[in-house]
Parts: structure tokens; sequence; C-alpha cells
């Protein structure tokens, strides 16, 4: 976004893209004050139009999603303060692809998952433990 004044504020358009006419030769800076849903906001960006520069400046700005990290607890059903150790699940998303899998339990009964984009996701048990069902 290019502040021409302090209140004046533009956005992108549906097919994400920013034009801005008429700038005077100089220095501008593009700052990002509203990064999308989910995104990362991205660093101001400096620019210079040339004295007689009659081309049109060309910025780039490529969006970066947020990463997140899902962790989960295995218990015993009947004793909450019991973890269970080895039991191997998988990670799918919300349309059943697969993005992780062997997935086993730890000493503390934990697994962590990193890096996933923002979405709906589901652990499946593949493998219980000796005793157990699986879930």
């Amino acid at each position: 976004m290019i502040r021409r004044d302090p209140t004046t504020r533009i956005k992108t358009g549906e097919n994400g893209k920013l034009t801005i006419e008429d700038l005077r030769p100089g220095q501008y800076l593009l700052v990002e004050t509203g990064p999308l849903i989910g995104c990362q906001a991205n660093p101001p960006v400096l620019f210079i139009i040339g004295e007689g520069q009659l081309e049109a400046k060309q910025i780039t700005i490529t969006n970066k999603q947020n990463r997140s990290e899902v962790e989960l607890t295995n218990l015993d059903r009947d004793h909450a303060d019991k973890v269970l150790q080895g039991a191997e699940f998988m990670l799918q998303d919300e349309e059943g692809n697969i993005v992780a899998q062997g997935l086993t339990t730890n000493q503390d009964g934990k697994i962590n998952v990193n890096g996933l984009k923002p979405g709906v996701y589901s652990f499946i048990e593949m493998k219980a433990l000796q005793g157990y069902m699986r879930r």
C-alpha cells in the first residue's frame, strides 16, 4: 500500500493487482498495512520513479501463508493421567489427502506436526497399542 498522504489508502483489486498512476519522480515505500487473512505481512518495498520515466514500474510481491503446529496427546480413556506411547497415526486434510503418516506417540504420548497451512485436519489412528482398540 502506498500512501500519498496519511489519510489515503489503496487496495489491490480482485485480481490481486494494484495500479497507481501519476507518481512524480522520487522514492516511494510500498507498505502492506493489512495482509490477507492467513498470510504473513510482507516487508516494505522501496522503489524509485526516475526523471522522465515513461514505462510502468512493476513490482511483484508473493504472499506467504502462515503455518501452524498441531499437537495430539494420546491418553488412556479410563485413566486420563496415563499417556500412551507407541501408537501410530496419520494426519489427513479436510479432503482426505495424507499430510503426514507414520506418526508415533512419544514417551509423553504426544505427536507434533509443524508447518501446516490453515485448514481442517484429522488424526487417524493406524495402529493401536496392544490391549487397546483402534479409534
